[in-house]
């Protein structure tokens, strides 16, 4: 069940939300600084790393050489 109210099944609800989108939330982190967990980015499940490079900047996307991923859905840890 789900009440706002008593703030019941929200979480849950985020995540079926999500999966029903096919939807997933990219956070991102400088090097030398904390991950910035205020403000993910939103990409269709799947999305490859030059995407996200892309949504960041577009002069970010023609010069990026690598990244770091961490995470359950990177197939390839950092």
């Amino acid at each position: 069940a789900l009440s706002v109210e008593r703030e019941d099944g929200l979480e849950e609800f985020g995540h079926a939300l999500f999966d029903v989108m096919k939807i997933t939330r990219v956070f991102t982190k400088a090097p030398g600084k904390d991950p910035d967990m205020e403000a993910p980015f939103i990409l269709e499940r799947g999305a490859t790393v030059r995407e996200l490079a892309g949504k960041i900047h577009k002069d970010f996307l023609e010069t990026l050489k690598y990244a770091r991923l961490w995470g359950s859905s990177g197939r390839f840890q950092g």
